[in-house]
């Protein structure tokens, strides 16, 4: 039986991706999402996506618990605000004022700071951008 591994590189590149888009500015997060015409929880959707395939990094040695433990600090993040009895949190409105979203911005931007400093990771960090139409 074969088993299916995923390309650490593009499991990388889709975890920059959603980090990349969560630490964006307001303006530019709405603009990506306007371009790929998608409602805002589609920011924390792929995140979740990546968040799920760290073992994958995990397993090709490019994180350790120095990174993953922050990635599941901003994944409660956005968690807590999920469900319809926070929908109000799931609005532009709310993307650009709300305290959280400015939080998991910080915490975002944190993330990348750390994967840049990251030898293995670095060239990933630099070589996508938030708007990528692959991810």
């Amino acid at each position: 039986m074969t088993t299916y591994s995923p390309d650490p590189s593009n499991v990388a590149a889709y975890l920059v991706v959603a980090l990349k888009r969560l630490s964006a500015p307001c303006e530019e997060q709405v603009s990506i999402l306007e371009g790929i015409g998608v409602p805002v929880d589609e920011l924390a959707l792929d995140f979740d996506s990546a968040v799920h395939t760290l073992w994958v990094l995990s397993e090709a040695g490019l994180i350790t618990g120095e990174l993953v433990a922050p990635l599941n600090e901003i994944n409660g993040l956005l968690s807590a605000i999920s469900g319809e009895e926070n929908a109000s949190y799931w609005t532009v409105a709310a993307l650009c004022h709300e305290d959280v979203w400015n939080e998991v911005r910080q915490r975002s931007q944190d993330v990348l700071r750390v994967m840049s400093e990251n030898e293995a990771l670095a060239a990933v960090v630099d070589g996508v951008e938030a708007d990528d139409p692959r991810y």
